[in-house]
């Protein structure tokens, strides 16, 4: 609603909030970004209340966006499994995303926290909503019968969620 009225935002949210069929293509085509810290702790009347994964959100520009992420691992396709039903292979660490790699991966959710859009375009999703909302875009993808609707499946386990991105040129 608040993009529908074109109006400027700072939100606190969940990280998974990210990944939501309604907002996942607002971070792909770049108009909300994650703010620069995470929200470890609240003050409620009860005393404080930790949390691990509360950010912040907004649509307001951000330098970070523009700070590409220093990559210094090398691909290697034994440390680097492709998915049995993606068209892209497994990255398990936002630091072990290889740095001579132009193909599709996918990498954990918290890379939304890191995302240069100059680095990295956002190709899709690998989650569980992904069959019913089509959020895996043009990724190719092939069913398979433990992936919950879409996650990415490796030596037959099914991994979290991915964000599927690839290099820039």
């Amino acid at each position: 609603m608040l993009e529908e009225l074109h109006l400027k935002y700072i939100l606190v949210a969940n990280e998974n909030f990210l990944i939501s069929s309604k907002v996942f293509p607002l971070v792909k085509e770049n108009k909300i970004r994650v703010g620069y810290t995470r929200i470890r702790e609240f003050s409620t009347p009860d005393g404080p209340r930790k949390f691990g994964n509360i950010i912040w959100v907004t649509n307001l520009p951000i330098t970070r966006e523009n700070e590409p992420l220093p990559l210094t691992a090398k691909y290697d396709p034994d440390l680097y499994p492709e998915y049995e039903n993606y068209a892209a292979i497994n990255v398990d660490r936002i630091a072990a995303i290889p740095c001579d790699y132009d193909g599709v991966m996918g990498v954990p959710v918290t890379y939304l926290n890191k995302h240069c859009p100059a680095q990295f375009e956002i190709v899709g999703y690998a989650g569980g909503t992904t069959k019913k909302n089509g959020l895996n875009y043009d990724v190719p993808y092939w069913p398979h019968s433990d992936d919950h609707g879409g996650n990415g499946m490796v030596n037959g386990v099914r991994k979290y969620a991915r964000v599927l991105i690839k290099r820039k040129k």
